[in-house]
């Protein structure tokens, strides 16, 4: 996929930039002419940014996973990784991701973005995947999500599938039933 463009091709692309008046304008150009080529070549002559965020800027723009991989900084790669696996709502490519925390944060961002609690499941960190559990389930008001989490794990000193539960809808705080009112039991409810 890494297609090698003649350099002249590239040279010329580059000093067309540089002759934009400001770095910025410059960068934005070149970041430009690296999708136009689909090469990461244009960004080793960047001028404000450095050419691992410009070859950042390329692959997200174009959602060419594959390019991420020409990053440097592991930091930016990751996020090159994770920015498109969201975009795309492919689990896959957090697998490039360099650290289990983020590839688990990788999940758990296509899980909220597609509302998609199998996604939630996949992640390693039982904190992470019971949280996202709790934000799937209540997003599609499902109490067969909240009953995922067990009923031991606790969030702010309160249980996790409770929260989640009351946040459906489905489960009424007990200290609302002690008003024998339906106005006061109602606005305790709300």
């Amino acid at each position: 996929d890494g297609v090698t463009v003649a350099p002249e091709k590239v040279k010329a692309k580059v000093d067309a930039c540089m002759e934009k008046t400001t770095d910025a304008e410059k960068d934005k150009c070149i970041v430009a002419a690296a999708k136009t080529l689909r090469s990461v070549e244009p960004c080793e002559s960047t001028v404000s940014i450095s050419r691992d965020e410009c070859v950042l800027q390329y692959a997200v723009q174009t959602n060419r996973d594959a390019e991420c991989a020409k990053i440097n900084s592991t930091e930016l790669k990751d996020e090159c990784f994770t920015t498109i696996a969201v975009k795309k709502g492919l689990t896959k490519i957090c697998e490039s991701v360099s650290t289990s925390g983020g590839r688990d944060s990788c999940y758990s961002q296509i899980a909220l973005k597609r509302n998609n609690y199998e996604v939630c499941q996949i992640i390693g960190s039982s904190t992470l995947k019971y949280d996202c559990l709790a934000k799937v389930g209540d997003k599609k008001n499902d109490v067969a999500i909240c009953e995922l989490i067990p009923e031991s794990t606790v969030k702010d000193g309160k249980s996790l599938r409770n929260t989640c539960l009351i946040s459906t809808g489905k489960k009424v705080p007990a200290v609302c039933l002690a008003y024998s009112d339906y106005d006061d039991f109602a606005k305790c409810y709300s």
